[in-house]
């Protein structure tokens, strides 16, 4: 099985020697599983979204893409594991560094917001992706410059050209939103861990990215202060 298997694509990068990780979904169209060079690509792409705006005090490590719905993914049972599934990881080995030298740096915990869409309604058919490593330069009171947003508008239609849900021209993958809650029917518990309340359903867990909205606001993630976590 392969049309329609989702995979988690998690792409790794350092600034000030702490981890950021941003993860999204692909879906795929083909009849084959995906190969380590059709998966490379992704991440390769959407590396270049930001890393050219980035300081060059910001690298992109290695991706990896773990296989959640389709193949030998079970579905997970009381005790919300999942088990299964195909696995590939690589390191990236040319353009890791921003492109940006000798700027001065945003502290590491804002960010550049970009909002996924699909055609269905509801909080998990819709998601986020937060990206630091930017410099002071290009926002002023907060607000991303106009010159940058114009960057990077073009860099996310030059990546939506080739994986949005509904004119992509990628042959394997298309852009997709995950919903844990939904594959799974497992829900965070306050004190930590999960506990299943309803019943997992990973066909329907997944919807096509069919709209992205750059967000003008510089935003902050909490988990990337310096010393709290990625």
């Amino acid at each position: 099985m392969a049309a329609g298997d989702v995979y988690k694509m998690t792409v790794i990068s350092t600034y000030f020697s702490q981890l950021n990780m941003n993860n999204f979904a692909l879906e795929m169209l083909g009849a084959a599983d995906p190969t380590q060079a059709q998966l490379h690509a992704v991440a390769t792409d959407f590396k270049e979204i930001h890393r050219p705006q980035q300081t060059g005090r910001y690298s992109y490590t290695r991706w990896r893409a773990i296989q959640v719905r389709g193949g030998s993914v079970t579905v997970p049972g009381p005790d919300c594991t999942r088990t299964g599934g195909i696995y590939f990881e690589q390191n990236f080995t040319t353009s890791q560094a921003g492109g940006l030298i000798d700027v001065s740096d945003l502290p590491p915990q804002s960010a550049f917001v970009t909002t996924l869409k699909s055609n269905s309604i509801g909080r998990s058919r819709r998601g986020r992706i937060y990206v630091g490593g930017f410099g002071e330069s290009l926002q002023q009171g907060g607000v991303w410059d106009s010159a940058f947003l114009a960057t990077m508008a073009t860099n996310w239609i030059t990546f939506m050209t080739k994986y949005n849900s509904l004119t992509g021209t990628d042959p394997n993958f298309r852009l997709a939103i995950w919903s844990e809650r939904i594959a799974t029917g497992c829900k965070q518990l306050p004190g930590g861990g999960h506990q299943q309340d309803r019943t997992p359903n990973p066909a329907a867990a997944s919807v096509g990215v069919s709209a992205i909205v750059n967000r003008s606001t510089v935003y902050t993630q909490r988990r990337r202060v310096i010393g709290v976590g990625m």
